[in-house]
């Protein structure tokens, strides 16, 4: 077998701080979701739009499934686009499971799209994404 190289005069290597795998990541016991939301909006409806946002958001997350929800701004330059005429949203909704969500589609989902097409048709987009099995990573020192 090879020996190997003392670092700097050291006989061993220098010590590293580890930790057992399941104190670095955690992989979740149900299978949750995110159902994630992006909307890009007409700057010039950016407070009224963001006022009805709201209000659907918290109908959201008072159906049968939907455990909460976090809204982000997200920033044009951030996304490798020129700084418009839009304002930027991401909405990640906490979903219990996939029956919840699709139970959301089959009894919800039009109607609340409904609302807001009525309300601002043609001054935004919304594009969806479901993110499966969540895998939850922490530092260390935490």
């Amino acid at each position: 077998s090879r020996a190997s190289i003392p670092h700097r005069n050291q006989t061993h290597p220098p010590e590293t701080k580890t930790h057992p795998p399941e104190t670095r990541t955690r992989k979740t016991q149900r299978m949750a979701l995110i159902y994630e939301v992006n909307l890009s909006v007409d700057k010039e409806i950016e407070q009224e739009y963001e006022t009805w946002l709201t209000a659907h958001i918290e109908e959201m997350v008072a159906i049968e499934g939907f455990e909460g929800a976090r809204l982000y701004r997200r920033r044009a330059e951030d996304e490798g686009q020129e700084e418009g005429d839009k304002v930027l949203w991401t909405v990640l909704y906490s979903v219990r499971d996939r029956p919840a969500l699709q139970s959301y589609f089959d009894l919800h989902a039009p109607r609340m799209r409904q609302q807001g097409l009525s309300l601002f048709s043609g001054r935004f987009t919304a594009s969806r994404r479901i993110l499966l099995s969540p895998r939850v990573f922490s530092s260390p020192s935490v």
